[in-house]
């Protein structure tokens, strides 16, 4: 097996556990860790292309206007979730200005058309902006 994976998979089943029990206190540091994961397993693939710098980290702080867009951004998509169907542009827009973790969660659920699993990500993406007003 490849070491790897197995521990995306097990940072993955720590954020599932972390969603489920709305423990939102507990998840931006689970996230950094499966960020960290799939990070450290792009890095062995061969030809892996280069994380995106323009996505912020947890430790970002973003202006009240950019908060402002990202949540304009997510009720968009919130709203798109609802009937089970997509808004590129603002997942585009909002994957750019969130987390790599958050980002790279969402847009794995929208793979899988898991709107379940993307409307926990969008809720867990609102408690982490609005931590930034504090």
């Amino acid at each position: 097996g490849n070491l790897a994976l197995r521990e995306v998979h097990a940072c993955a089943q720590r954020v599932e556990r972390c969603l489920q029990a709305e423990k939102w206190c507990d998840l931006p540091p689970l996230m950094r860790a499966l960020s960290s994961a799939l990070q450290q397993t792009a890095s062995m693939l061969p030809n892996a292309p280069a994380t995106a710098s323009n996505t912020p980290d947890d430790s970002r702080e973003l202006s009240s206007s950019e908060r402002a867009l990202a949540l304009e951004n997510l009720a968009t998509l919130e709203q798109a979730f609802a009937h089970n169907s997509l808004a590129d542009e603002p997942l585009t827009r909002l994957c750019r200005q969130i987390p790599a973790a958050h980002a790279q969660t969402l847009r794995a659920a929208l793979e899988l058309f898991d709107f379940d699993e993307a409307r926990r990500t969008l809720a867990a993406v609102r408690d982490w902006l609005h931590a930034q007003d504090s």
